[in-house]
């Protein structure tokens, strides 16, 4: 886990030819105690891809937020981000109800009518509870406690995120673990415009600004994956008449042997 970064422009912001694509996933969640944005780092140019971090923090005197976007024409984020910033300065007070009008100011002062840019835009300000927002071009509505934009917005999103909206009172650790797992699932099943890392921005209970990388993110997928191998290895025996008692009890443990220290390391999370 890594303190709040400090705004960084890519050098290849300004030398692909052609612009850049970010056609991606990003997810927001809103938690009993902060709230987080997702995203794979995958960037289309017109001859290649690379991988890049999509998602970028702000800090105001009463508030902080993190965000994310997917963009056609990426290269706007040039011209979209020194104005946010501007916008939400160090020094500037924005309590919750103006943050939608202030974004809005923002993004009608950057985009044509034509340009696609949505952002999913988590904030919580002193004294009052976090908000979420979303928007597409320069309309901003807030969302539910889970949203999901871009290329990955798929079927199978919609259905993983049906099934986490059953977790109520979720903290922002759990939520990031379910995040994740999500976002491997795009990057695995949802096409060629999602892919490479995974990069985790949160806001937690004491309003600090938390960055899970790639290099973490990447042994939590693969720490899920085996998770996932061994539930339907101990179903497996579950569900077959012919398991002795012995069996079961031996699936059982290797069920609790990884599954209880990957539990322990969430609940630990600080």
């Amino acid at each position: 886990m890594h303190p709040e970064p400090r705004r960084r422009l890519s050098p290849l912001q300004k030398r692909l030819p052609g612009g850049r694509t970010a056609v991606t996933i990003c997810v927001g969640v809103r938690c009993k105690d902060g709230l987080l944005i997702a995203a794979d780092r995958q960037m289309t140019s017109p001859s290649y891809t690379f991988h890049e971090c999509k998602l970028h923090s702000l800090k105001w005197k009463n508030g902080r937020a993190v965000w994310g976007f997917t963009a056609k024409n990426a290269d706007i984020l040039n011209i979209f981000w020194p104005k946010l910033e501007e916008r939400f300065a160090t020094d500037a007070v924005i309590t919750r109800g103006e943050i939608a009008d202030a974004l809005k100011e923002v993004l009608s002062a950057t985009l044509s009518k034509k340009e696609h840019f949505a952002t999913l835009f988590g904030a919580w300000t002193d004294g009052e509870n976090s908000i979420l927002l979303h928007s597409e071009g320069t309309i901003v509505m807030e969302t539910g406690p889970w949203e999901i934009i871009g290329y990955g917005d798929s079927p199978l999103s919609r259905y993983l995120r049906g099934m986490f909206l059953k977790c109520p009172n979720r903290t922002v650790f759990q939520a990031s673990m379910m995040a994740i797992y999500l976002v491997r699932q795009a990057k695995t099943y949802d096409g060629q415009y999602v892919g490479g890392g995974t990069d985790v921005y949160m806001i937690d209970e004491n309003h600090c600004t938390r960055v899970i990388d790639v290099a973490q993110t990447d042994i939590l997928e693969k720490e899920m994956q085996r998770i996932e191998v061994i539930t339907m290895a101990l179903f497996a025996t579950l569900s077959d008449s012919a398991s002795s008692s012995d069996w079961i009890e031996r699936r059982y443990k290797e069920f609790r042997g990884k599954v209880d220290p990957f539990c322990e390391r969430i609940r630990q999370m600080k």
